[in-house]
């Protein structure tokens, strides 16, 4: 039997609007796991003293859904402030579901302001068609987790990372789904001849995974590893690389790639048909490779590369470039 609270504040879907304040309480102090706290309405403000609460300390926390037509975050003139959602996310898991846009709305969920927690909950960004991340969102506890998913009905949208924003899940053992698909968060660079595929260079070894960097990663330590051959890439021409990998606006530092008699050659070696890379920038790359397909991200793209560049040496032979050798 579930006798966790529920609360919903309701209002319809058209054109009504509800005004969220003071303090909605579904949490379990003496026990047991947190509620349920439902706001709903064509449009949902959230003020700046709104306090919600669905925190188990000896159970599983519950969830706050705000369930609007659109959803804007911002510093002002939106929804909700960052700074309220960032203090909530103190307390609650939130879950932000943009219902249908048919209505003459977009159906979107938009970050304009920064969001940041360090508490093991979750918010879910969900939507009728874009989440359009503009500023940047860090979780930092442990088990914290961020789901983003756009296009939650079918109709058509993505999900993009804009004006430079961050996304920064730096715990332990984070969570990251996108699109309904879990993603291994990377937030170290790993060991030569690494045996693992939870870092950077341990990638290697699922040459299917979805990965996405929780932080920035410094790789200047491979100029040293393998007798100074440096990192392994990941993929080469008879095992490519079919994955998905997201930077999340993140920068990997000094990454030292020295192999000049071997082709395809890069942080990733080979990307197959179906892979994507995005949202990552490569600083003073060193890379250098055999005759043919060297570049500073990638030997050969056989895919897409979106939202990503790379700056340092790049040098080979036949189809080099700094960001991709061949595409």
């Amino acid at each position: 039997e579930d006798r966790s609270g529920k609360i919903y504040l309701l209002g319809g879907m058209e054109n009504n609007a509800i005004n969220v304040g003071g303090t909605l309480d579904a949490s379990a102090p003496n026990g047991g796991d947190g509620g349920f706290i439902e706001t709903s309405a064509a449009k949902v403000n959230i003020s700046d003293d709104a306090k919600i609460t669905t925190y188990a300390p000896n159970g599983k926390t519950g969830t706050w859904l705000i369930d609007p037509t659109d959803y804007t975050i911002a510093s002002s003139g939106g929804d909700i402030t960052g700074s309220t959602l960032s203090t909530n996310l103190g307390t609650t898991s939130v879950t932000i579901l943009s219902s249908s846009g048919a209505g003459g709305t977009n159906g979107d969920v938009n970050v304009n302001d920064a969001v940041s927690w360090s508490a093991n909950n979750t918010l879910t960004l969900s939507a009728y068609r874009n989440v359009n991340v503009n500023s940047n969102i860090t979780a930092t506890g442990n088990t914290a987790g961020l789901t983003l998913t756009p296009s939650n009905t079918g109709a058509g949208g993505s999900y993009y990372l804009n004006n430079s924003a961050v996304i920064t899940l730096s715990g332990s053992t984070p969570s990251l789904t996108i699109a309904g698909n879990a993603y291994t968060v990377i937030n170290s660079l790993g060991v030569a001849g690494d045996a693992t595929t939870t870092t950077l260079q341990g990638m290697k070894n699922n040459l299917t995974g979805r990965y996405a960097l929780g932080s920035n990663i410094d790789a200047t330590a491979t100029s040293t590893w393998n007798g100074t051959l440096g990192f392994a890439p990941v993929g080469d021409g008879a095992t490519q690389f079919t994955g998905q990998f997201d930077g999340l606006g993140h920068t990997i530092t000094g990454l030292t790639i020295n192999r000049p008699l071997i082709n395809y050659v890069g942080l990733f070696g080979y990307t197959g048909a179906g892979s994507g890379l995005k949202n990552v920038g490569l600083l003073n790359v060193s890379v250098t490779g055999g005759s043919n397909y060297v570049g500073g991200l990638v030997g050969l793209n056989r895919s897409t590369i979106t939202n990503s560049y790379s700056t340092g040496a790049v040098t080979g032979t036949k189809n080099v470039g700094g960001l991709a050798g061949y595409n």
